[in-house]
């Protein structure tokens, strides 16, 4: 899942009354329902997937957010939105009989933000001599890559390069900040499920493979309507559980139209306690959306998730603060050549 800052663990620790940075710790979490349509009443036997050596994959990945400082039962006082634009490459490295290595790089970032009366803009392709504070968890992707092991079902399996890629996202920190943001980060991982769960706060949720390798495994007619379930655990920012819920809703050609929906659950009510002595505690949270899948190869053409949840911030002798998120994320082809 995409953190606003996706890197929002490479951030620096806030201010305990800055309520925008203790916000930014946190990934975009679940929202809004997406209206359904009336499903077709086609089953389909999916082709197996057939990923090449060379094999490239554009996209553009969009995050608008939302703050809300919660007084009562309802959001109240706006604090301020943030969107981020990401151009990003997914590339066949290699295949064997029963997996295939992807590169997944980053190629491009902008970032506009207006919290607390503070407004700011950063374009990676801009020739900008320093990069603004807020602007640093964004500005060390560009260039950036690790290598993501998926199954012939499109399951990840495993990461490699991923402790490099995590040094190479801290290049614009202090270097007295950069071992103790690798270290939370995941950066001493040492087996292929922790490896998975540190990683996947850089993996777009239809970009992760995980939701739709089941159809794309052309063992079963999977009819409209038919529903799985995935759970993804992630362990960055904070622990969590999330659990995801995936429907078949209609095909057109090879093209599949999934409904994406779920919840995410904290894995302790305590939450975690920041350097700066700031708790910051997820609520449960909900996701609903849509995403296209192509079945030739079982990546996402297209997706739209809204997400919505609460945080609690407290500090040391105060009382706690509650915050409302709701983030809309797209995923849409890009065409490096342009138009």
């Amino acid at each position: 899942m995409l953190v606003v800052g996706l890197l929002a663990g490479c951030a620096d620790e806030p201010d305990v009354s800055t309520i925008e940075d203790n916000v930014r710790l946190v990934p975009d979490l679940p929202g809004e329902t997406i209206a359904v349509k009336q499903v077709s009443k086609r089953a389909i036997t999916p082709p197996r997937i057939e990923l090449r050596t060379g094999d490239r994959f554009h996209f553009v990945k969009s995050i608008e957010q939302r703050l809300s400082r919660v007084d009562g039962e309802t959001p109240q006082t706006p604090l301020g939105q943030e969107s981020v634009k990401l151009l990003l490459t997914l590339t066949v490295e290699s295949t064997k009989q029963d997996r295939v290595l992807c590169e997944v790089a980053y190629r491009g970032v902008q970032f506009q933000s207006d919290l607390g009366g503070e407004s700011l803009y950063f374009d990676s392709a801009g020739d900008a001599r320093e990069v603004p504070h807020a602007a640093r968890p964004y500005a060390g992707l560009v260039g950036n890559h690790f290598f993501l092991w998926i199954d012939r079902a499109n399951r990840p399996l495993d990461v490699e390069g991923f402790d490099g890629f995590l040094r190479n996202c801290l290049v614009h920190y202090p270097a007295d900040e950069r071992q103790e943001l690798l270290q939370q980060m995941g950066a001493l991982a040492d087996t292929p499920a922790a490896r998975l769960a540190a990683a996947r706060a850089f993996l777009d949720d239809s970009l992760a493979l995980l939701p739709f390798g089941e159809l794309t495994r052309g063992e079963t007619a999977f009819p409209p309507g038919a529903t799985w379930s995935v759970n993804w655990p992630m362990t960055h920012p904070v622990s969590i559980d999330q659990k995801l819920q995936l429907q078949l809703e209609h095909v057109e050609g090879q093209t599949a139209h999934v409904l994406v929906a779920g919840t995410l659950q904290p894995t302790s009510e305590r939450g975690v306690v920041r350097p700066n002595g700031v708790r910051v505690a997820l609520k449960n949270g909900r996701i609903n959306g849509s995403c296209t899948i192509d079945l030739s190869n079982g990546l996402p053409k297209s997706s739209r998730v809204l997400r919505e949840f609460d945080l609690e911030l407290a500090a040391v002798g105060q009382p706690p603060i509650t915050v409302h998120k709701v983030v809309e994320t797209r995923l849409d082809p890009w065409n490096p050549a342009g138009p």
